[in-house]
C-alpha cells in the first residue's frame, strides 16, 4: 500500500504540471499560435504605432494562462521593432516603427518553442515628400536627347505618390536643353533632357517651392556628339535686301532682326554649349558674326553663329563658312558655298492718289538717332514712355564695347550700352553710376526729367553680375535711388511731379527665385513664341535675384515700399499726374500646380488710401497693367480661365475691370489710353494667325485696318485729338510701314509709336 500511494503522488504532481485528463475527459487550453494586430489601420512610414499579441490555442480561443518571451521580426528590413519581451496573461502590448510602404507584416515567436504567429499585410502609407530621386542614364551624346525619371520620395526611399508639387529642373550643364517646370502624376515623372557639354554632368530636380526638397541623378558621362558637321545651307540674295529672315533676338527685347543662322552638329559644343563661326570671301555687304546669348532669364546660355547685312553688288559668289568647337586641341570645319546675289528689282510704278495727304504730312520729320559707335539703339519699351511731348526723347544705344559679362548678362544686347537723351536733332549720352558700364532709360516725363537703370561698380554677391540699381537723371547728374536693402533695383516711370516708381529687393529670400520671368512664361501659353510685347508690363530688374522684389515709390530722395498683395514680389510699372500707382503682384506665396508660380494681379495704389488695391483678373491666373491715364484707368491685359486665351482689360474705380475683347481671336493687348477713356492696341482675328490695330471707344472695338497689302497693324498710342499712331508688319516677322491715323484713315510716314 505504501508503494502504490508513492506512485500516485508523483503522478498527480506531473498533472499539476503538464495537465492530465480528468475524471471527465477534459484537458486545460494549450497555446498553438499566436494572433498580431495592430492597432492603427494603415500606419505611416516612420510613425510609432501600438500592436497587441494574443496567445490563442487550436480552437483561436485565447490562452489566458500562457507566460512566455516572444522574438519579434517583420518584412520590413528598416522596421524599428521591440527588444525581446516577456508575455503574461496571454496578452501583450507592444510598439513598432514601419519604415517601408506597401503591405508589411510582423512576426512573433515563442523563444523557448515553435508557438509562432504573424500579422495581416499592414498598408504603410508613405510620409511626406522628402526628396527626389532621380534616375538618368550613365552615359549620354552631346546634342542627343534622352529620358530620366524623377519620383518623389519620402525619407525613407518611398514613393509619394501624393505629392502635389511642381519640379523645377537644373545642371551642372547649365539651363539649356532642361524641361520647363512640371508636376509629377502618382509620385513620378518622365522627362526628357539633352546636355551640351562633354564629361560628368548631372541633372538636379528641386521643389519649385520647398526648395529642400530636391536630388540629383548619378554622374552622366557625357560624350561628343561624333564628328563636327555644317548643317546649314546659305540661301540667294538680293542687293539693297537684308540677307536671311526675321529672327527675334531674346536679348534685345524681341527685336525682329534678318539674317541667316548658322547650325553644325556633332564635336564638343563646350560650356556655352555654342560653336565658333568664321567666314571668308563673302559676297560685298555681308559678314559673319558670333552674336553672344545672355542666358537666364532671357535667353538660352551659349552664342548664334549668323550671316548678316545687305548685300551690296549683284554676281555669283563662291566662299567658305568655317566653324569650330571646344575640344583641345579643337576640331575645325570648312565648307565651301556658291550663291547668287541679284540685283535689285525696278520699283513698281506707284499710283499717286488725288488726295495726296494721305501719303505724307507736312507737321512730320524722321530722324536718325544714331548709336554710341556699335550696331543698336531703340527707344524705351514701351516707346511711347520714351518721348515727351515737346520733342525730347530717351532710350538706350549701343557703343563700341563688347560687354565683358557676356554671355552670362546682357544689358540691352551684348555691348556695353549706355541711357540717352535726344533733343533738337541732338543725341546725348547720359552715361552710368561711377564705375558702371551699362545704363538703360525708360521714361522722360515734361520736364525733362528721365529714368531707368544703371550698373555701378560693384558685384551683387548673390548673382556675381555687376549691381543694378534704379536711377534718376536730373539737370546734367545721375542719382541713384536705392534699394529696399537689397542689391537691385529699377526705376520704371516718372509722372509729372517727379515721383518715381518701380521696383527694388529687399534682403528677405525669395521663395521664387527670378520672379519677373514667370509671368511672361505664364502668359504666353498657347501664343507665339515671343515675350517681347509684355517685356515692359513683367520688368522688375534686369539681373536674376535670389531675394523679394516690392514696388516702391521714390519721392524727394525717399524710397518707399508699397507691399504686395499677399506674395512675395511686387513691382510699380507706372504712375500718373495724381500720384496713383499701377504695377503687379503675386497675391500669395502658394505656387498654382499649374505654372509653379503664385497668382499674379495687377493693382492700384492711391495715395489717399496708401494701399495696394487688388484689380482682379478675368479668370485667368496673371494679369498686368500696360498703362494709365490721368483718371485713373488702368488698362491691360488678362488670361482667362485656363490661361490659354489673353484679353486686353480697362480698370477704372466705378465700374471695375472690364473685358475689352478682341477681333475675333484669343489674344489682344492694349498700349495705351488718353485721358477720354480711349484705348488702342492690338487684337488678333478667329484663327489667331494675324490681327489689326484697334480703337475702343465707349464699349466698341473698331479694327483699324492696315495700309494696302500689309497683312497685320498695331496701334502704339492715341493723343487727345483722337490721332493714333502704329505701324504693320508681317505677323510674327518684320515690320513694314508707320502710320498716323486721322480723318478716317492711315497715313504713311515712318515707323512710330507715339504722337504728342
Amino acid at each position: 500500500m505504501k508503494k502504490s500511494l508513492a506512485i500516485l503522488i508523483s503522478i498527480g504532481s506531473l498533472c499539476l504540471l503538464h495537465g492530465c485528463a480528468s475524471s471527465g475527459g477534459a484537458t486545460a487550453p494549450t497555446a498553438t499560435h499566436f494572433s498580431v494586430t495592430p492597432a492603427t489601420a494603415a500606419p505611416t512610414a516612420g510613425t510609432p504605432f501600438n500592436f497587441t499579441v494574443t496567445a490563442l490555442d487550436a480552437a483561436n480561443a485565447a490562452v489566458g494562462s500562457y507566460s512566455g518571451t516572444v522574438h519579434f521580426t517583420s518584412s520590413d528590413s528598416k522596421a524599428k521593432l521591440p527588444p525581446d519581451s516577456p508575455i503574461t496573461n496571454g496578452a501583450g502590448t507592444f510598439t513598432a516603427t514601419l519604415k517601408t510602404a506597401s503591405g508589411q507584416t510582423i512576426q512573433v515567436t515563442d523563444t523557448a518553442a515553435s508557438t509562432t504567429g504573424s500579422s495581416i499585410a499592414i498598408p504603410v502609407s508613405a510620409a511626406p515628400a522628402f526628396q527626389f530621386s532621380v534616375a538618368a542614364p550613365s552615359s549620354a551624346r552631346v546634342g542627343a536627347a534622352f529620358s530620366f525619371q524623377v519620383t518623389a520620395q519620402d525619407q525613407f526611399g518611398n514613393t509619394v505618390t501624393a505629392y502635389p508639387g511642381m519640379v523645377r529642373f537644373s545642371s551642372s550643364d547649365g539651363p539649356k536643353g532642361l524641361p520647363a517646370n512640371a508636376p509629377l502624376t502618382n509620385g513620378t515623372g518622365s522627362f526628357t533632357a539633352t546636355l551640351q557639354i562633354v564629361g560628368p554632368q548631372t541633372i538636379t530636380a528641386t521643389d519649385t517651392v520647398a526648395l529642400s526638397i530636391t536630388g540629383s541623378s548619378a554622374s552622366i558621362s557625357v560624350a561628343a556628339q561624333g564628328a563636327l558637321v555644317i548643317t546649314s545651307v546659305p540661301p540667294n540674295g538680293v542687293v539693297g535686301f537684308p540677307y536671311g529672315v526675321p529672327v527675334q533676338l531674346c536679348f534685345a527685347g524681341g527685336t525682329l532682326q534678318n539674317l541667316f543662322e548658322l547650325t553644325a552638329s556633332g564635336g564638343h559644343l563646350g560650356r556655352l554649349g555654342s560653336y565658333s563661326w568664321s567666314g571668308s570671301s563673302l559676297p560685298p555687304g555681308l559678314e559673319v558674326l558670333n552674336i553672344k546669348l545672355p542666358g537666364f532669364p532671357t535667353c538660352p546660355s551659349g552664342s548664334l553663329g549668323a550671316i548678316e547685312g545687305r548685300p551690296t553688288e549683284a554676281g555669283t559668289y563662291t566662299f567658305y563658312i568655317s566653324v569650330r568647337d571646344t575640344a583641345t586641341p579643337p576640331s575645325t570645319v570648312t565648307n565651301k558655298f556658291t550663291i547668287q546675289i541679284s540685283a535689285a528689282p525696278a520699283p513698281a510704278a506707284e499710283e499717286v492718289p488725288a488726295d495726296e495727304s494721305r501719303h505724307t504730312h507736312h507737321h512730320y520729320k524722321l530722324f536718325d538717332v544714331g548709336t554710341f559707335g556699335g550696331p543698336y539703339s531703340q527707344y524705351s519699351v514701351p516707346s511711347s514712355a520714351g518721348l515727351n511731348s515737346r520733342g525730347t526723347a530717351a532710350g538706350v544705344a549701343d557703343t563700341s564695347i563688347p560687354d565683358p559679362f557676356s554671355p552670362n548678362n546682357c544689358f540691352f544686347d551684348c555691348w556695353v550700352d549706355h541711357a540717352f537723351v535726344w533733343k533738337d536733332g541732338v543725341t546725348t549720352d547720359l552715361g552710368t553710376l561711377p564705375g558702371g558700364l551699362s545704363s538703360f532709360a525708360y521714361t522722360v516725363n515734361e520736364h525733362g526729367l528721365i529714368v531707368g537703370q544703371s550698373q555701378n561698380a560693384s558685384i551683387d554677391p548673390l548673382t556675381g553680375l555687376p549691381e543694378v540699381r534704379g536711377v534718376l537723371w536730373r539737370d546734367g547728374r545721375i542719382i541713384d535711388l536705392g534699394t529696399l536693402g537689397g542689391n537691385a533695383s529699377n526705376a520704371n516711370a516718372i509722372n509729372d511731379r517727379g515721383q518715381v516708381v518701380g521696383a527694388a529687393t529687399n534682403a528677405t529670400f525669395d521663395p521664387f527665385g527670378n520672379v519677373p520671368q514667370a509671368p511672361c512664361q505664364v502668359l504666353t501659353s498657347g501664343l507665339p513664341p515671343s515675350c517681347s510685347v509684355f517685356s515692359f508690363a513683367v520688368n522688375s530688374l534686369f539681373s536674376p535675384s535670389t531675394t523679394e522684389t516690392h514696388a516702391f515709390l521714390w519721392e524727394d530722395g525717399f524710397m518707399r515700399d508699397l507691399g504686395t498683395l499677399g506674395g512675395p514680389d511686387s513691382s510699380a510699372l507706372i504712375n500718373n499726374d495724381r500720384g496713383e500707382v499701377a504695377g503687379w503682384s503675386y497675391t500669395s506665396f502658394v505656387a498654382n500646380p499649374s505654372t509653379g508660380v503664385p497668382t499674379v494681379d495687377p493693382f492700384l495704389w492711391d495715395p489717399e488710401d496708401a494701399k495696394l488695391v487688388d484689380l482682379g483678373s478675368l479668370g485667368g491666373t496673371f494679369g498686368a497693367p500696360f498703362f494709365m491715364n490721368n483718371r485713373g484707368q488702368v488698362i491691360g491685359v488678362s488670361n482667362l480661365p485656363g490661361d490659354l486665351i489673353v484679353h486686353p482689360f480697362i480698370w477704372s474705380k466705378s465700374e471695375g475691370m472690364k473685358d475689352l475683347g478682341t477681333l475675333g481671336g484669343t489674344y489682344g493687348h492694349p498700349n495705351w489710353i488718353n485721358d477720354e477713356g480711349e484705348v488702342v492696341g492690338f487684337a488678333q482675328f478667329a484663327g489667331d494667325q494675324s490681327g489689326h490695330a484697334f480703337l475702343w471707344r465707349n464699349g466698341v472695338m473698331t479694327d483699324l485696318g492696315t495700309i494696302g497689302t500689309d497683312p497685320a497693324s498695331e496701334a502704339g498710342s492715341i493723343n487727345s485729338r483722337h490721332q493714333i499712331v502704329g505701324g504693320t508688319f508681317i505677323f510674327g516677322g518684320l515690320d513694314l510701314h508707320g502710320w498716323l491715323w486721322e480723318n478716317g484713315g492711315p497715313i504713311v510716314e515712318g515707323l512710330a509709336t507715339k504722337l504728342v
